[in-house]
Formats: structure tokens, C-alpha cells, sequence
């Protein structure tokens, strides 16, 4: 029997991007259905970041069932 293991996968998404963060992570949990791989919504944390001026911001649309979070560790490094 062979046993795969993949600790973590990071999505990024531009806000200019043709297709939203929504369908992106969609088409990963289809991905990983097709290759029998679970996604841990639990473990699943979304981090948006945004340009310091204002003006410039654009709010996603949040996916539902993932905890939005404000810093994220990647790499060992913790991302503000």
C-alpha cells in the first residue's frame, strides 16, 4: 500500500487575477478529490493582504469555510 503525505500547500491569488480566490480554491479541493488527497478545513487558514494606501484596497470575496486569519507562518517566517 502507498501512503502519500503533502504538508502544506500555499494558494496565492492576485487581486487582478481573472479568476477569484473562491473558484481557485475550488478547483484545488476538485484536484485533490481526483487524487485522493484530503484537505484539512480545520487546518485551512486564508490571509489576505492589502496595499498600505486605501484607496488602492479591493475586498475578496471570503470563502466561507475557511477561518481568515491575520499573519501566517510560511517557511518558518510568520508573514504580517
Amino acid at each position: 500500500m502507498l501512503i502519500e503525505y503533502a504538508d502544506d500547500t500555499n494558494l496565492f491569488v492576485p487581486s487582478d487575477s481573472d479568476i477569484g480566490l473562491a473558484e481557485e480554491f475550488s478547483r484545488v479541493k476538485h484536484w485533490a478529490d481526483e487524487n485522493r488527497m484530503v484537505i484539512n478545513i480545520l487546518k485551512t487558514k486564508e490571509t489576505v493582504f492589502r496595499r498600505p494606501n486605501p484607496r488602492l484596497c479591493t475586498n475578496p470575496v471570503l470563502i466561507s469555510e475557511v477561518q481568515q486569519v491575520t499573519s501566517a507562518k510560511l517557511l518558518g517566517n510568520y508573514i504580517v
